[in-house]
C-alpha cells in the first residue's frame, strides 16, 4: 500500500477533534503502520521504465540524471514548504515481511 501524508493542517484538525496530542505533522518508519522508502534503484531493473519519470524531471527543470537520487528522497519530509514544493520523490509504502 502506498502512503502519502495529509497536509500539516489536517493533523491539527484531527488533534482538536480527537484530543489526541500524538497527532502531529511528520512521520516515522515504524509503529502501528510501518512504512518504508526505497533508495530509487528499484526502478532500474526494468529497461525503459525511467523514460517517463526522466521526462517529468526535465519538464520541471530538474536534471534527469539525478532521478534515482530524487526517487530515493522522502516526499513526506517534515518542512514548512512540503505541501508547496515542486519535485519528484519516492513513494513511501507499507509492506510487511512474510
Amino acid at each position: 500500500m502506498a502512503t502519502w501524508l495529509p497536509s500539516n493542517g489536517n493533523w491539527g484538525f484531527v488533534q482538536n477533534v480527537t484530543g489526541d496530542a500524538s497527532c502531529t505533522p511528520g512521520h516515522g518508519f515504524d509503529g502501528y503502520f510501518e512504512t518504508n522508502l526505497g533508495n530509487g534503484s528499484q526502478y532500474l531493473s526494468n529497461p525503459g521504465v525511467m523514460d517517463v519519470p526522466k521526462s517529468y524531471a526535465r519538464s520541471i527543470g530538474q536534471d534527469p540524471e539525478r532521478l534515482v537520487k530524487m526517487l530515493g528522497s522522502d516526499g513526506n519530509f517534515l518542512g514548512e514548504d512540503r505541501d508547496t514544493t515542486e519535485g519528484l520523490w519516492g513513494l513511501s509504502f507499507h509492506a510487511i515481511e512474510k
